[in-house]
């Protein structure tokens, strides 16, 4: 008889302790879901941000690359088939939708 009372009080114990950590598992659950969901939500927002920032700032039309040759006595010094290697990088690198507007030596 008393190994009965003490067998149901080890199940009636062992049985609480289940449906708590089931009720804190839930929770566990739906607070990872919803930090993942913002996590996702805005790294979709930079995305979209990005992309709208960069389509505005392609708008804006620059000095054609002839004209910002022409402007500065740096820029003569450089090699005609060295601007015209650059000025393919750049075409090829961003698909024509990129420009070179001026070409600096850096200094050492």
């Amino acid at each position: 008889m008393i190994l009965y009372v003490i067998m149901k009080y080890i199940f009636a114990s062992f049985k609480k302790s289940i449906q708590t950590k089931k009720l804190n598992m839930n929770e566990a659950l739906k607070l990872m879901l919803t930090g993942m969901s913002t996590v996702f939500f805005i790294l979709i927002m930079v995305v979209v941000l990005g992309n709208v920032i960069i389509r505005i700032t392609n708008r804006f039309e620059v000095a054609p690359l002839s004209a910002a040759i022409q402007s500065g006595s740096k820029q003569s010094e450089l090699e005609s088939s060295k601007l015209a290697a650059i000025v393919s990088a750049v075409q090829i690198t961003t698909k024509g939708k990129g420009r070179v507007t001026s070409v600096e030596k850096m200094s050492d």
